[in-house]
């Protein structure tokens, strides 16, 4: 069985906070053979959040938080912030690419606080029988299907469903 890194990007907002708590409680649903780290990654200067942390290790279930690790953007970019860092939507997407430094495993899963397990979760739920990634996409415009379709051909996967 293949252990994965799960990666969930948060900010300095409480309802994202809460957000993550049901999101780290949901995780008793994924398959714990397939669990290796379960990262919350801060996309804001460490000072701004670092009072979240008891609020979510108070909430974590005892078989999670053995997972859990806590960093900050500043342990990705290598320099303290002192509270100057834009946390907006194009530096949660720079993070979610940043996090490769240091995911431990070759496969990872990176998630926003607003996503949740909601049924047993396997490594097929992820991977298919070629070991490809799944990709769950609901209704989408007819420009970002094109750009699925794209990414799938580069990629040689064989389609989206699959």
């Amino acid at each position: 069985m293949t252990c994965m890194d799960f990666v969930t990007i948060v900010f300095d907002n409480q309802k994202e906070i809460d957000l993550l708590k049901i999101q780290l409680i949901s995780f008793t649903y994924v398959d714990p053979n397939i669990i290796n780290n379960i990262y919350v990654l801060f996309n804001d200067a460490k000072e701004k959040v670092e009072n979240y942390i008891p609020q979510i290790l108070n909430l974590c279930p005892a078989d999670i938080i053995k997972h859990l690790k806590i960093i900050y953007i500043e342990d990705l970019i290598g320099k303290n912030l002192k509270g100057k860092y834009p946390s907006d939507w194009w530096s949660q997407q720079t993070a979610k690419l940043l996090v490769s430094r240091i995911v431990s495993t070759a496969k990872y899963v990176v998630l926003d606080a607003k996503n949740h397990f909601i049924t047993d979760i396997t490594y097929d739920t992820f991977f298919n029988d070629k070991d490809q990634a799944i990709i769950y996409n609901a209704i989408h415009n007819d420009e970002l299907m094109e750009w699925y379709l794209c990414a799938f051909t580069y990629f040689d996967l064989d389609n989206i469903e699959k």
